[in-house]
């Protein structure tokens, strides 16, 4: 059995990590800030670190407080890990990409957990298209340098493009993207729930599991769910399967013959796979979505279910694991296109919105001083000197509120 213990960094990160914890995974957050970490609902209180360096103020969107806050607080973090994921085969670093803590700190804790030979997969999450420059160059730098240590480490890692999340399931507030959150990290932990099971049937052990997570690369987790009485030949679950990967259920952006290994984990009614043909028949399946998928390692396990009242007749759940597929470069091609227009195009604003001073050019412009002409009687209208020296008086006791002079 497999077992694993997420960290969540940032506030992105935060929640998918308590989202694991509600799912019975072992999980910690680190953040720059209490005020995020006290929503999370999941995650023991004596696994929240706070990593701040300016009196708990956040990281406001700059990658170098995260940064800066996780090079002095990596001992303090490491430290937590090792006590809570003692037993941990590995560790699940997950971040929002964007802003600061996540952007800045998920980059040093990956150096130093691989400096310290832990098994590490990666969890990324990039903005949307909604998303200003600042959060859009954030993102681009900070994924493309996590991207270059994990091709030099080969760490796998997960990239959950919040354009998929918002397109997919037509969302604008932070209710939909937590049920999004919610539904990405469900698929994951069912899957690793039923591979680390046994089977009287075919079971995915340990070491194939082992294998499959060994593989550099982006990962991809896919659940398809479909009746038994749909079920005629093994070319509808295949088919079944294919629609969910070409509708995108995982979020990202990817190209299934780039996998180099396949995994299959079959959940049916119990007896449905008393017949022996049904069992073949998913062999089948499973045969025919590795060819989509080009020359692949292909992994499977099929686990039984009691379906009670149901006489077999209840739901084939197909979970899904590519792993070493390509990174969506196209994609981060396109947010960095975007975040240089938008760059371009505050310039320009801030080009035009200068103030045209051309008009005020008859003003004298050698007269620097402030003029109190008026405040004082200059006009010859007979007073005396007593009148003289009282507005005179009363000119300096102005000038003295006004601190121009002592």
């Amino acid at each position: 059995m497999l077992n694993f213990l997420v960290v969540g960094i940032g506030q992105c990160g935060n929640k998918f990590a308590d989202e694991f914890a509600g799912c019975r995974m072992k999980a910690i957050a680190v953040n720059t800030t209490d005020k995020d970490m006290s929503k999370l609902s999941n995650i023991d209180k004596q696994n929240l670190i706070n990593i701040s360096i300016n009196n708990n103020g956040g990281a406001g969107k700059t990658p170098e407080i995260g940064q800066i806050s996780m090079m002095q607080n990596i001992e303090a973090v490491c430290r937590r890990i090792d006590a809570v994921g003692q037993d941990a085969d590995y560790i699940l670093l997950w971040a929002g990409l964007g802003g600061g803590t996540g952007s800045g700190g998920l980059p040093v804790l990956m150096k130093e957990l691989k400096k310290r030979e832990k098994n590490i997969i990666v969890g990324m999450t990039i903005p949307d298209s909604s998303e200003g420059y600042e959060v859009k160059m954030n993102a681009l730098r900070s994924c493309i340098s996590i991207l270059k240590l994990a091709e030099k480490k080969r760490i796998p890692f997960v990239i959950i493009d919040n354009n998929q999340v918002k397109n997919n399931l037509d969302m604008d507030s932070d209710i939909d993207r937590a049920a999004a959150n919610q539904k990405i990290v469900r698929v994951i932990s069912q899957f690793n729930k039923y591979a680390n099971q046994a089977s009287s049937v075919a079971t995915f052990d340990e070491t194939d599991y082992r294998k499959t997570l060994a593989v550099p690369g982006m990962i991809i987790v896919t659940k398809t769910v479909i009746p038994v009485t749909d079920i005629h030949t093994a070319d509808s679950l295949r088919d079944a399967v294919i629609k969910d990967w070409h509708t995108n259920k995982f979020y990202t952006e990817y190209d299934v013959s780039t996998a180099r290994m396949f995994t299959t984990i079959v959940n049916a009614p119990k007896k449905w796979l008393e017949n022996r043909s049904n069992v073949k028949l998913l062999e089948s399946c499973t045969m025919s979505l590795r060819s989509e998928c080009g020359t692949v390692s292909p992994y499977s396990g099929i686990y039984s279910y009691n379906d009670g009242v149901k006489n077999g007749l209840g739901n084939i759940v197909i979970y899904t694991m590519l792993t070493g597929l390509k990174a969506p470069m196209e994609r981060l091609i396109k947010l960095q296109e975007d975040a240089v227009k938008e760059n371009e195009e505050i310039k320009k604003k801030e080009q035009e919105n200068k103030i045209d001073f051309s008009a005020f050019s008859s003003i004298n412009e050698e007269e620097k001083e402030p003029s109190f002409s008026g405040l004082m009687n200059l006009e010859d209208d007979d007073n005396d000197d007593e009148d003289d020296d009282t507005n005179m008086d009363a000119t300096l006791e102005l000038l003295r509120r006004q601190g121009l002079m002592k």
